[in-house]
C-alpha cells in the first residue's frame, strides 16, 4: 500500500521494522524482510522518485541481487557494461569482468523501479513525503519521531542515505577526517551510441567516469577534492563544462551531445560510522559509510548488504533478541564485504590521485591485463 500521509495508524501499531529512506538499500531491506513475512513500514521524505548524484554502475552482484529479490532490471532499462577501463596521459586499460555484466541506470529509473515493487507488496506499507526528526530505544523496540507524529518499531533501518541524519542522531557518526572528495554529474544524449565501458579519466583536478545509461545516453561524472568543489559556487554548469574539456578524449562522444539533466554536486563522498549496528537498528547503504565513486561499488554494496541486514533482522525480530550484540552478525558480514568491494578502490584512488604517477599507474594496468582482470574480481 502507497499513499501520501497520513495512512493507517501512527503510535498504536507495532510494526515489525521502520525503514526510513526509499532509495535502493532501503527499498531492498522492506522487499526482503516483507518476503521472510514481516509487517513494514517505509517512510521517504520525497513524494516520488527524484533524481540523485550517483554513478550509477550497478556492478553484476548489485545485478545478481535485484535478480535474487525478484526485481530484475527489464531488459530495456538502462544499459550492459562489460567491464572497466582507466585513462591516463597517453596510457589506456581496460579489463572485462570475469562473468555477467554490470548494467549503467538512471537512479531516476532504478529508484522508480523499487518503488513499484514495494508499493505492489501487501506486507509494506509506504508512508510519503515524511521527515523523520529522530529515534530513540524504547522498552519493545524503537520510537521513530516523524513530522507527522511518533512511530513504534521492533527494529530500525536506517537508510537515508550519505548524509544520514539518524546516523548522528543514533551516535554512530564518525569524523571523517581531511580529505574531502565530492562529485558533480550531468548526463547526455549523444549522437554515436555509447561503448559498453565504465570508463574512467585521470587528470590534474581529479577524475571524470563515463558510465552508459542507455544506448545513446551517457552520465558524465567528476570527483574531485574540496578546493575544485570551491569553485562551483561561481556556476554549476560553468565549472562543470570547463573540467570536462580538459579530457580531449571525451570531444569525439560528446560532439553534438545534448544535455539532459541539470548538473548536480554532492559530497564529501567519504563517509564513516563507528559501527554499523546499535540496539534494535541497523544502518544500510551509503548511511553505513561510503568510501569514493572511482569503482562504483557503492550501490552493489548496498543491495548486498542489504541481504545481509534481512538475514540478520528477521532472525533478531522472531527471536526477540534485539540488542546491538545480537546483530553483530550483520556488522561482521558487512565489514567483510565492503572490505572486499573497498580495497580495490583505495589502491586506484591512491594510483589517479597522483598526477605524475597516474599515467604510469594505468600503464601498469595495461602492461599486466591478467593482474587488472584479477582486480576486478573482486567487484564481480
Amino acid at each position: 500500500m502507497a499513499g501520501l500521509y497520513p495512512l493507517g495508524e501512527g503510535m498504536n501499531t507495532l510494526w515489525d521494522a521502520v525503514l526510513v529512506g526509499a532509495g535502493p538499500a532501503g527499498s531492498a531491506t522492506a522487499l526482503g524482510l516483507a518476503e521472510r513475512g514481516h509487517r513494514v513500514v517505509l517512510l521517504d521524505r520525497r513524494v516520488a522518485g527524484g533524481d540523485k548524484v550517483c554513478g550509477e554502475g550497478l556492478m553484476p552482484p548489485g545485478v545478481a541481487a535485484l535478480e535474487r529479490l525478484g526485481v530484475a532490471l527489464p531488459s530495456q532499462m538502462g544499459h550492459p557494461f562489460v567491464g572497466i577501463g582507466y585513462h591516463a596521459g597517453r596510457a589506456t586499460a581496460r579489463a572485462r569482468f570475469p562473468g555477467e555484466a554490470g548494467r549503467g541506470v538512471r537512479r531516476l529509473h532504478l529508484d522508480a523501479h523499487l518503488a513499484r515493487a514495494v508499493e505492489a507488496h501487501p506486507a509494506i506499507e509506504v508512508r510519503r513525503p515524511v521527515r523523520v526528526r529522530g529515534a530513540q530505544v524504547a522498552v519493545d523496540g524503537v520510537v521513530v519521531r516523524t513530522d507527522h507524529g511518533d512511530m513504534r518499531g521492533r527494529a530500525l533501518v536506517a537508510a537515508d542515505g550519505l548524509h544520514s541524519p539518524l546516523r548522528k542522531t543514533l551516535g554512530l557518526e564518525r569524523p571523517i577526517g581531511p580529505l574531502r572528495r565530492y562529485g558533480a554529474r550531468q548526463h547526455f544524449r549523444t549522437v554515436e551510441p555509447v561503448l559498453p565501458w565504465v570508463d574512467v579519466h585521470a587528470g590534474g583536478q581529479g577524475e571524470l567516469y563515463l558510465t552508459p545509461v542507455g544506448p545513446h545516453l551517457v552520465n558524465v561524472a567528476l570527483l574531485f577534492g574540496e578546493g575544485v568543489a570551491r569553485r562551483f559556487r561561481g556556476g554549476l554548469q560553468l565549472e562543470f563544462d570547463a573540467i570536462v574539456a580538459q579530457y580531449p578524449r571525451l570531444a569525439p562522444l560528446l560532439a553534438g551531445a545534448e544535455p539532459v539533466s541539470d548538473v548536480a554536486l554532492t559530497g564529501p563522498l567519504r563517509r564513516a560510522c563507528t559501527d554499523v549496528v546499535a540496539d534494535a537498528t541497523v544502518l544500510v547503504g551509503d548511511a553505513a559509510g561510503f568510501v569514493d565513486a572511482v569503482t562504483g561499488e557503492g550501490m552493489s554494496l548496498s543491495l548486498l548488504s542489504a541481504e545481509l541486514a534481512v538475514d540478520t533482522l528477521s532472525t533478531a525480530i522472531r527471536s526477540g533478541n534485539l540488542r546491538a550484540v545480537d546483530l553483530r552478525g550483520y556488522s561482521r558480514g558487512r565489514r567483510r564485504l565492503a572490505r572486499r568491494l573497498h580495497w580495490l578502490t583505495e589502491i586506484v584512488v591512491w594510483g589517479l590521485r597522483r598526477p605524475r604517477l597516474a599515467e604510469s599507474f594505468v600503464q601498469q594496468l595495461e602492461r599486466n591485463p591478467f593482474l587488472f582482470s584479477a582486480l576486478l574480481r573482486s567487484l564481480a
